[in-house]
């Protein structure tokens, strides 16, 4: 299945906004390619009105320590770290 057929707008500014964005995607199943994350500066919606429909997905459980390293690296001033942290939670 190819990447990018709708891209999903995702917003975070912190670890709490990261986790919570990010447990609605991969409970919906979306790609780490499908996702575009930004810094929530002039976002005016999470997720596009299709994708919310349908974010009723089964629950993920992750380790601990992932969850620990995630709050770390959500202190980090790159701005790809919301994007590489998905990855790795997807894997």
């Amino acid at each position: 299945m190819d990447c990018f057929k709708q891209m999903i707008n995702a917003s975070a500014t912190d670890f709490i906004s990261w986790r919570t964005t990010a447990r609605k995607l991969v409970q919906a199943r979306v790609r780490p390619c499908d996702v575009n994350w930004s810094n929530g500066i002039g976002q005016t919606s999470l997720f596009s009105q299709e994708l919310s429909s349908h974010l009723n997905g089964s629950a993920v459980s992750v380790p601990t320590d992932f969850l620990k390293l995630a709050e770390t690296v959500c202190h980090h001033r790159d701005p790809d770290r919301f994007n590489l942290l998905y990855q790795m939670l997807w894997r």
